[in-house]
């Protein structure tokens, strides 16, 4: 293996600027390899963001239910797969497998 062309997975971010003294910095902008914008982590806070949400979701006619559930994940109910595409703090979007008609679900 070609140990020069390796890129350590553990990279999850690169130091960008470090705020106050270097020697006791008051915080720290950091750049997410993920491509997300850029954080601050600020010295004695606790850092913490969201990356995703899951939702549970239940379908009464059939007393079908599905716990914890991500984005990319799929859920048979109706006779029909259906592909989660989305989820947010409010809502979750489904796309029905067999006609692709996508379904906004307001979250309660």
């Amino acid at each position: 293996m070609d140990g020069e062309n390796l890129e350590d997975i553990r990279k999850i971010f690169t130091l960008v600027k470090v705020n106050g003294s270097l020697s006791d910095p008051t915080s720290l902008t950091l750049r997410m390899s993920d491509g997300s914008d850029d954080i601050t982590v600020v010295k004695g806070e606790i850092f913490s963001r969201v990356d995703g949400y899951r939702a549970d979701i239940t379908y009464p006619p059939n007393n079908k239910q599905f716990r914890n559930r991500r984005s990319g994940e799929k859920l048979f109910f109706a006779e029909d797969m259906h592909n989660i595409v989305a989820i947010s703090e409010s809502e979750v979007v489904l796309s029905t497998a067999s006609t692709s008609k996508r379904t906004t679900i307001r979250l309660q």
